[in-house]
């Protein structure tokens, strides 16, 4: 199953340059920056232009530049906050984009997920990566213009009940994947309904989560101490890093991602190695 996207709006362009603001010097700094990525679906310079009706980059730059002037003056930032300040507004961006073909598979949680791993060439987002961007899969309809539907984590959890849920299910409180696997299992085996992980993680404080699991809600200050004292399997890319950090329990390459700049990243990175 292949599906052509459509061009990236205007509005849509620009967030993306404001979150690589840094990359937009050359059109070959650009291209470099994408190529290194195993999947995505940003556009390439040739690309850029077009959006921007321009036949050569350094107006591309310009176009960056102000954008990112405008954008420390509205939200009183500095140059170098603005990739992490954005974040947010572009992966909610690009998760529309990328479902925008697929809306008619966001049905639930459990449906769309069946769809996405019977289709994993087209390397869709997790279904908690979209929760965890939109608040809610009811949000993430909804900013794809599709009703709420009416069910929904119950609200019946108190937190002394989560505590006891975590207290029987720890061992399977590591990862989503994980979680959600087990979730649909014990449902299977029992009928009893278990609450996502998204849902314990915004009911919970941080100091409990680590207790159960303590690669949860990691700080960026955390996230850079294990990024420095394990370097040396991060530089061997997202394959490996995601079977190392299994074996001991570290973050997703992804939450690295996320949750650091690429400056950041590659700042750790080189003074280590």
């Amino acid at each position: 199953m292949n599906y052509k996207y459509r061009n990236f709006s205007k509005k849509e362009l620009d967030i993306i340059l404001l979150r690589y603001v840094n990359k937009t010097e050359i059109a070959n700094q650009w291209d470099t920056m994408l190529k290194r990525r195993k999947h995505h679906n940003l556009p390439y310079s040739h690309t850029i232009m077009d959006i921007l009706s321009v036949n050569e980059w350094e107006p591309v730059h310009q176009h960056a530049l102000i954008l990112l002037a405008e954008y420390c003056s509205l939200h009183n930032v500095s140059t170098n906050e603005v990739p992490k300040h954005i974040e947010e507004d572009y992966q909610k961006m690009l998760i529309r984009y990328v479902m925008e073909p697929f809306v008619d598979h966001v049905i639930s949680v459990r449906k769309y997920d069946e769809f996405r791993r019977n289709h994993s060439e087209l390397h869709l987002p997790h279904p908690q990566k979209i929760i965890n961007n939109f608040g809610s899969w009811n949000d993430f309809r909804e900013a794809m213009n599709l009703s709420k539907n009416s069910t929904g984590n119950p609200v019946t959890f108190t937190d002394e009940k989560l505590l006891e849920i975590l207290d029987k299910h720890q061992a399977f409180f590591t990862t989503q994947e994980v979680w959600e696997q087990h979730i649909r299992e014990h449902k299977s085996k029992t009928n009893e309904n278990l609450p996502t992980m998204n849902w314990i993680k915004t009911r919970l404080d941080r100091e409990t989560l680590l207790k159960y699991n303590n690669t949860l809600h990691r700080t960026e200050t955390e996230l850079l101490r294990v990024l420095k004292e394990h370097s040396h399997a991060y530089i061997n890319g997202v394959t490996y890093w995601t079977a190392y950090a299994k074996k001991y329990g570290l973050p997703s390459y992804i939450t690295f991602v996320r949750n650091l700049t690429d400056e950041q990243i590659n700042g750790v990175l080189k003074l280590n190695n």
